[in-house]
Formats: structure tokens, sequence, C-alpha cells
């Protein structure tokens, strides 16, 4: 990694300075236990070697370390403090994870946490931004007494992740002729994205040193790069002491040689020059240094206005996200009472259409049995004026019937004479053989039928009475029943708080009257049908009674002779 010069030397300072005090001071105080942290950086299913592991504790910068051949760092986090830890390298997607130390007492020791990083490269056109918040968040575990994950952060994270692999490989084109050199563009256009990016941290990294005055404490956790920083340290002193060394004794020797020039030439006003060129590079030397510090300020300064130029950016982005947000709070909250008040008025709307519709079909059905009341009445009219005009036509064809028949016998008698007359003397003989025979069958099968008949009529009026008993009984029933229903009409409406109206009532009453009297219609056509049999039935039986009479009275009138 490369560093600006200026951070170097200050880094070199602070890590001396840091081991100087540690020196001085871990005979008086105990070190307290760490959390130890071994991690791998992976690339898929490869260890990833370059990557750079940086440290911040409470939102300052604290250490940076990279990853060796195998994937590995290692570094050690202090009890009760917040830590972010950002893993990276050029061409690669940045992952953020964080690690909150707070032990809520418990003092340690702590068993070292493990865990693996995987990191991917960038590509153009890839939605990266919620890696800009930390993937994972690792707390300590007081039942473990040890560092864990939260597991419910870290499994949204890991669908939301799978879905940005899966757009990964849609713009990598895997599967195609042209995904390799569209991910070898992808890839260095992802390159120059990560060191512009390195460049800015840097940058950043050199502010923060500038604005603690060149001097400020960076804490190394890691116990391999605090190892790391002593010997740098030590050798610098080392360093430092052998250059102090020649320098007194190239001193010595100068000195020497100026004694000796001295003392040769025994010239003072050499001896003057000499002293007056080294007060003037001595002089030099400092106004060189005030300047170099002057521009060295400038340049801290600079630096910590950026710092605190995008810290108040910062603020005042967060601000106006605050207020977007509890605008769109408030414009849902609007939208939601809209709503309400809408299904509300809506509400009411269908309850009013319900009501309407439902006294619209009481009116229809209140006309309907007015409607069928009058149907019924016109449609009985008819009926009896029908059945009067076929009791009329009845009549009347059984008066054309018995004029006819009279018309007939009086024509057909003098013939009947005539052919009795001839008849007479062949059958004589056998009429009179077979006269009291015949006779005998005759009346015995008139006698049958007759009683057959009669046995037709009785069995249609038992008939007969035995529906007029039922419906009699029926109408009683009705009545009972019309009264039990209006009763249950009304404790119905008392039930639902409401109370039967007159206009209820009178539906109520022409509905039961319009069944009573549908049935006393179905029992006068059932009466009229019997009466109509009975008449039918009788006037058969006046035909075969007088037909039988009228072969008696021949006979009769052939035994005597046609006398």
């Amino acid at each position: 990694m490369t560093h600006h010069p200026f951070f170097k030397f200050n880094l070199i300072n602070v890590v001396v300075s840091v081991f100087f005090v540690f020196g001085l001071t871990q005979q008086a105080y105990a070190q307290p236990y760490k959390f130890e942290i071994d991690g791998i950086v992976r690339e898929g299913d490869k260890n990833l070697s370059g990557a750079k592991i940086s440290v911040s504790k409470n939102g300052a910068y604290v250490s940076e370390v990279a990853t060796g051949s195998n994937g590995r760092f290692f570094f050690a986090l202090e009890p009760e403090a917040k830590y972010l830890i950002e893993v990276s390298k050029p061409g690669f997607v940045t992952k953020r994870i964080s690690f909150i130390t707070n032990t809520d007492g418990e003092s340690g020791p702590y068993r070292d946490f493990i865990f693996n990083v995987v990191i991917f490269r960038y590509v153009n056109g890839l939605n990266t931004s919620m890696f800009k918040e930390p993937i994972a968040e690792i707390f300590f575990n007081k039942a473990e007494t040890n560092l864990d994950f939260d597991t419910e952060l870290s499994a949204r994270n890991k669908e939301e992740e799978q879905e940005i692999f899966d757009d990964l490989k849609k713009l990598r084109g895997e599967g195609t002729p042209e995904s390799e050199e569209k991910l070898a563009k992808n890839t260095e256009a992802a390159n120059q994205q990560e060191l512009q990016l390195e460049a800015k941290r840097e940058k950043a990294k050199a502010a923060y040193v500038a604005a603690n005055g060149g001097s400020g404490q960076i804490l190394i956790d890691d116990s391999k790069a605090k190892a790391e920083a002593d010997r740098l340290a030590k050798i610098d002193a080392d360093k430092a002491i052998k250059a102090r060394l020649a320098a007194e004794a190239k001193a010595k020797v100068e000195a020497d040689r100026l004694a000796k020039l001295e003392a040769d030439k025994n010239s003072k006003a050499e001896a003057d020059r000499l002293a007056a060129e080294a007060k003037n590079k001595i002089e030099a030397d400092r106004l060189a240094k005030l300047e170099a510090d002057k521009n060295a300020k400038a340049e801290a300064d600079r630096l910590a206005a950026e710092v605190k130029n995008k810290v108040e950016a910062d603020r005042l982005a967060k601000l106006e996200a605050d207020k977007n947000a509890k605008a769109e709070t408030d414009r849902l909250a609007a939208e939601a009472k809209n709503k309400i008040e809408a299904d509300r008025l809506a509400k009411l709307e269908a309850d009013k259409n319900a009501k309407a519709e439902t006294d619209r079909l009481a009116a229809d059905a209140k006309n309907k049995i007015e409607a069928d009341r009058l149907a019924k009445l016109d449609a009985d009219k008819n009926a009896k004026a029908e059945t009067d005009r076929l009791a009329v036509e009845a009549k009347n064809k059984i008066e054309a019937d018995r004029l006819a028949k009279l018309e007939s016998d009086k024509n057909s008698k003098a013939e009947a004479d005539r052919l009795a007359a001839e008849a007479k003397n062949k059958i004589e003989a056998d009429r009179l053989a077979s006269l009291e025979l015949t006779n005998k069958e005759k009346n015995a099968a008139d006698l049958a039928a007759q009683q057959a008949e009669q046995k037709k009529i009785d069995d249609a009026r038992r008939i007969s009475q035995e529906k007029i008993d039922a419906e009699n009984a029926l109408k009683k029933n009705d009545e009972s029943d019309y009264i039990i229903q209006r009763d249950k009409a009304r404790q119905a409406a008392a039930a639902r708080g409401e109370k039967m109206t007159a206009e209820q009532e009178e539906l109520f009453r022409i509905s039961y009257e319009s069944r009573i009297r549908a049935q006393k219609a179905t029992k006068e056509k059932a009466d009229a049908d019997l009466k109509a049999q009975e008449e039918l039935l009788k006037k058969v039986q006046e035909n075969k009674e007088k037909a039988r009479l009228e072969r008696l009275e021949k006979l009769k009138k052939q035994n005597t002779g046609g006398k």
C-alpha cells in the first residue's frame, strides 16, 4: 500500500510514541483481555491475497492489515467499543462488518472469533447500494462468552446478496461467447473505480493524522501489526542513535580540524568566518523547518476543513432525508385517512342502496300479491262463466238429443212394426223357446250393471264427503296456522328491535287470504268435477235404464203379438 510521505513520517512518530508510552506504563497497568479476530478473505472458493482490512473504532480510523497468500488476517479488538471493518481490494466490491464489543461486565478471557468474508469483482451496471451498510453485525453473546452473529440481519442480507449475484451473472453474460471480453472490460472499469476510492481513503487518513497535529494517537489493535510497529520503531530508534553518534563524531572531527587550522594558522578571522557559516547554516535550516511546518499546518488545516465540510454535508443530507421521510409518512397517513373516509361513504351509499332495493322488493311483492289476487278473482270469474256456458251447452245438447231420439223413435216405429210382423212367424217358435232364458240373463246383466253404476256413485259421494271433511279440517288448521305464523312474524320483528307496521300486517293477511282462496278454488274445482262426474254417471245410468225399459217394452209387445 502506498502512503503519503507526510502520513508515513507521522505514522512512524506515532508508532514510536505509542511504543514509548506503552513501555513506560505496561508495568503500572495490567493489559486487559481483547477479542482476537482470525479471518479469511475469499473470492468464490479461493482464498484471496492482497485484500485490505481497515479497522475503525467508534467512527475513527484505527489500523489496517492485508491478507497474505492464504487470504488470512488477524487483529484484536478492545471491549466496550463499536468497530467497523472494511474488506476491500481494487476491482472488487467492498464489504463492511460491524463489531459491537459491549461485554456487560464480562472481563474475559474470550475465545478467538473465526469467520470468512467472500467478496466478488465489480461489474458496471451492478447495483451494490446494499453494501454501503454493514452486511453483518457481530455482538458479544454473554451466554457463549464470545462474539456471535445477528442471525436475522445475516439471513435478510443473504437473500438480497443472492439477488445481486443473479444480476451479476446476467451482466457478465455467463454462457455466451462475449462473456470473457465483457468481464475483462467491467473488471478494468472496477479497478479504476477502486483505485479512485483508495486514493480518497489515503487522503482521508492523511487528513486525520494531520488534524491530530501530526502526532495523534493511532491504536494498533492487531497483535502482529503491533509487533511489526515495535520492530520498526526500534530500528528507527537505533538509526537515530547511530546518526546522532555519527554526527557527534563528525562534529568532533570538524572541531579538531578547525582547532588544528586555528593552531596552524593562528587565524582568528578564519575561525570567525567558519563560525559565521555554521551559524548561517543553522539559521537557514531553522527557517526551512519553519516554512515546512507552516506548509504542513496549512495542508492539515485544508484537509481538516474538507473533513468538516463533509461532516456538515452529511448532517444536512440526513436532515433532508428525515424531512422527506416525515413528508412521506404524513402523505401516507393522509391517504389512509382519505381511504377510511371513502370506505365509510361507500358503505353509507351501499346501505342506502340496499334499503332502497329492500323497499323496492317489498313494494314489488305487495304489487305481485295484489296482482295475483286480482288475477285469481278474474280467473274465478272466467271459470264460473265457462262453467255456466258448459252447463248450458250440456243442457242444450241433452235436450237436442232427447228431441232427436223422440223423432227417430217416431220415424222408425212403423218400420219396426213391419219388420216385426215379417219376422214374427219365422222366429216365433225360437223366440218362445228362448224367451224366458234370454229375459232372465238380460235382467241379471242389467241389474249387475245398475249395481256397479250405483257403487261408483256411492264411492264418488264418499270421496267427495272425505274431501269436504278434509277441507274443513284444513280450513280450521289454516286459521290456527295463520294465527301462529302471524305471532311468529311479530316475535321475529320484536327480536330485531322493530315493530310490525300496519302495512306489514296487511301484507301478511293478504298473503294468507290468497293462499286460502287458492285452496278454496281448488276445492270448488274438485267439487265441480265430482258433480259433473256424478251427473254424467246419472245420465248414463238413466240412458241405460231407458234403453232397458224400451227393450222390455219391445219384448213385451212381441210376446203379446203387438197388442
